[in-house]
C-alpha cells in the first residue's frame, strides 16, 4: 500500500490555490520540517521546483532520518503542480544544552495568504530526547515557549490562512503554540495537525475541532501523555517503535489509512506510562529524568549515535550509575519499582 512518500506523484495534485491542505500535505509538510534548511535558507532559491540536482538534494537531506525517500519524494514534488511553486521563509533552531532545548521551524507559502508552519521533531540530539521526556514533569517547556513566540511574530507580520503541523515533539508544540495564541492571531489558523506527538495537555474547547492529532496502531510515542485517547488511529506497514516515521504510514485518497483502534500492546504502554507517572510526584520524575541523563551524558555523547561509540558502553554507563549520587541512585530504584507495579497493574485494566 502506498505511504506519504508516494503522494507527491500522484499526477491528478492540483495547486494549493484550487485544493485546499489536507491531511496527506499536512503529513508531507511534517516531515519536510527535518530538512536541513541551514543549507537551504542560504541559497539563492526557496523553491521546490529549484531543487533540480543531486547535489541540492543531497545537502537539503542530509539531516533526515531516511535520506534515499526523501531525495525520491523531493524529486517528485519538484514537477508536481501541487508542490512545485511552494517556497519556505522564516527558518528558526535554536539547541541549548543550558536550558535543555531543541526547537526548529520552518514557514510553507502554499499560495498567497495561505501558509503552513512544520514544527520539527526530535532529532538525533540527546537535548532533543531529554526536553521530550521533560514533558512529563514540566507545565511547560522551551521550545513549546519558542513555537508560540515564533507563532506570534510570523502571524502578526503575514496575517493570512494557517495550518500548524509537527511530527513527534513537532506535532505537541504545534498544538500547545495554537492553544496559547491571542484569539486575533487564533482566528487565522485553520487547522492543526500532529503526527505522534506526545501531548496530553487539555485543549481550549472552542478549539477542539480545529485540532487533528494522529497514530499508528502501535504507537508508543504519541499515547505515551494522552491516557484520554483524544486521537485518530492509522494503519502502519511496520512494527512497534518503527511506526514512530510517518513515512511507514498506509495512505488513501486524501487521508491517512485509518483504523478504529490501536492495538492491545500500545493501549497496555499508554495505561502503564500512565499509572508510572500517577505513581511519582513530579519532583521524583523530575530526579529520574535527570539521573537517565546523566548518565547517558557521563561519555560526553551528543547524539544517539554518539552513545554505542562510547568505548565498553555498558560497563561505562553501569559504572556512571554508581558514580551518581545516593539521591539519584535511591530514586532511579524506586522508580523501577513503581514502573514494575504500574506493568502488572496496567495488564489488569488493559483490554
Amino acid at each position: 500500500m502506498p505511504s506519504i512518500a508516494d503522494y507527491p506523484q500522484r499526477h491528478s495534485l492540483a495547486s494549493f490555490q484550487q485544493t485546499p491542505l489536507t491531511e496527506l500535505d499536512a503529513g508531507l509538510f511534517a516531515q519536510l520540517g527535518y530538512l536541513n534548511f541551514n543549507y537551504l535558507i542560504g541559497q539563492p532559491y526557496a523553491r521546490f521546483a529549484d531543487l533540480n540536482d543531486s547535489t541540492r538534494l543531497n545537502r537539503a537531506t542530509l539531516t533526515t532520518w531516511a535520506i534515499p525517500t526523501h531525495q525520491i519524494m523531493l524529486d517528485a514534488m519538484r514537477h508536481s503542480e501541487r508542490f512545485a511553486r511552494v517556497t519556505w521563509e522564516n527558518w528558526l533552531e535554536t539547541c541549548s544544552h543550558r536550558n535543555e532545548e531543541d526547537f526548529a521551524a520552518i514557514t510553507f507559502t502554499l499560495a498567497p495568504g495561505v501558509y503552513c508552519v512544520s514544527f520539527r521533531g526530535t532529532t538525533n540530539k540527546l537535548v532533543g530526547w531529554k526536553e521530550d521526556l521533560n514533558m512529563s514533569f514540566m507545565p511547560t517547556i522551551p521550545a513549546q515557549r519558542r513555537a508560540l513566540s515564533y507563532l506570534i511574530k510570523q502571524i502578526s507580520q503575514h496575517p493570512g490562512t494557517y495550518y500548524l503541523t509537527g511530527h513527534s515533539k513537532g506535532g505537541s508544540i504545534a498544538t500547545y503554540a495554537f492553544d496559547h495564541l491571542p484569539q486575533p492571531l487564533a482566528s487565522q489558523v485553520a487547522h492543526v495537525y500532529s503526527f505522534d506527538g506526545p501531548s496530553g495537555v487539555p485543549l481550549d474547547p472552542s478549539h477542539r475541532d480545529r485540532v487533528t492529532k494522529l497514530v499508528p496502531q502501535s504507537s508508543l510515542i504519541g499515547v505515551s501523555l494522552d491516557p484520554a485517547m483524544n486521537f485518530e488511529v492509522v494503519k502502519s506497514r511496520v512494527k512497534l517503535f518503527g511506526q514512530h516515521d510517518v513515512l511507514t504510514w498506509n495512505i488513501a485518497d486524501t487521508t491517512f489509512a485509518h483504523l478504529p483502534t490501536t492495538t492491545w500492546a500500545s493501549r497496555y504502554f499508554q495505561k502503564t506510562f500512565a499509572l508510572w507517572l500517577a505513581g511519582l510526584d513530579a519532583k521524583a520524575t523530575a530526579v529520574t529524568v535527570d539521573a537517565l541523563y546523566r548518565i547517558l551524558r557521563s561519555g560526553n555523547a551528543i547524539t544517539l549515535d554518539d552513545l554505542a561509540k562510547t568505548k565498553n558502553h555498558w560497563r561505562h554507563y553501569l559504572g556512571a550509575f554508581r558514580r551518581l549520587d545516593k539521591h539519584h541512585r535511591q530514586q532511579l530504584g524506586r522508580s523501577f519499582r513503581c514502573l514494575l507495579g504500574a506493568m502488572a497493574g496496567s495488564l489488569v485494566q488493559t483490554h
